[in-house]
């Protein structure tokens, strides 16, 4: 048995493998801003699944958070930096409006200074007992031209260009990071994932974000697969980056 914390669990990716790996009789600690939907997800599996209401962006709360984790777990064996959030303005734009500054601002909260603050937040309790692994999502946007087959628009801009700039941050907590856990045990991968068929991907219409034509999405299980296998793994073995996509993306 494991105490693992997942970050986005209400919906999506985080979801499925906040019941997955309480299906399985580890300890979860379920991070999100949406208590409801944490607290329908707790009941499927009561004595595993441990809510805590979060807001990553905010390093108090990532605090406050760990520390109510600590008091009752004492230490964690699994971290996955799930939680994501997809906006901001159009890199290209000259004449970025206050809801661009703002919608790219809780991009880079979210997602980059999020996935750090809850690293930091996780180091020292897997230090203590000389073990851990961490897995943060990124995404194929993170990649060079990795970003265009999704953000290309018709016109030839380029939107999100936000979202692949805070992803690529990711990687790079992946490589700073990565290595300096070593010593103590603890392994950092990065999972780079394509498109994924979660309510990320659709506007308040119920409509595509992204302009790809007949795009094939993966679902959040064959996602979530992969990255199960990696967390079963001997923490003697990292998986340092794994990009995954369906291959239409690339056409």
């Amino acid at each position: 048995m494991k105490t693992i914390v997942i970050t986005g669990a209400s919906s999506g990716l985080g979801e499925e493998l906040t019941r997955r790996f309480a299906a399985e009789g580890n300890q979860v600690c379920a991070l999100a801003r949406s208590v409801d939907k944490l607290e329908t997800l707790k009941n499927e599996y009561p004595e595993n699944i441990h809510v805590f209401q979060t807001d990553i962006s905010s390093d108090d709360d990532v605090e406050k958070s760990f520390k109510a984790i600590e008091k009752q777990f004492t230490s964690i064996d699994l971290l996955v930096n799930n939680a994501g959030f997809v906006g901001g303005g159009e890199v290209d734009k000259v004449d970025w409006s206050k809801e661009d500054w703002e919608s790219s601002a809780k991009v880079l909260d979210i997602n980059l200074k999020g996935t750090m603050y809850c690293c930091f937040a996780a180091i020292p309790l897997m230090k203590k007992e000389q073990a851990g692994r961490i897995i943060n999502i990124s995404s194929i946007a993170a990649l060079p031209g990795g970003a265009l087959p999704m953000f290309l628009k018709d016109d030839g801009s380029v939107k999100s260009g936000v979202y692949a700039m805070s992803k690529a941050g990711v990687n790079a907590i992946g490589e700073t990071l990565g290595y300096s856990l070593h010593q103590n045990n603890i392994t950092l991968s990065t999972i780079m994932p394509g498109a994924i068929d979660t309510p990320l991907w659709y506007n308040e219409k119920g409509e595509s974000r992204y302009p790809i034509k007949d795009a094939k999405l993966m679902s959040v299980e064959e996602v979530a697969d992969t990255i199960c296998f990696v967390a079963a793994q001997p923490n003697y073995i990292c998986f340092k980056t794994i990009t995954m996509f369906p291959i239409c993306e690339w056409k």
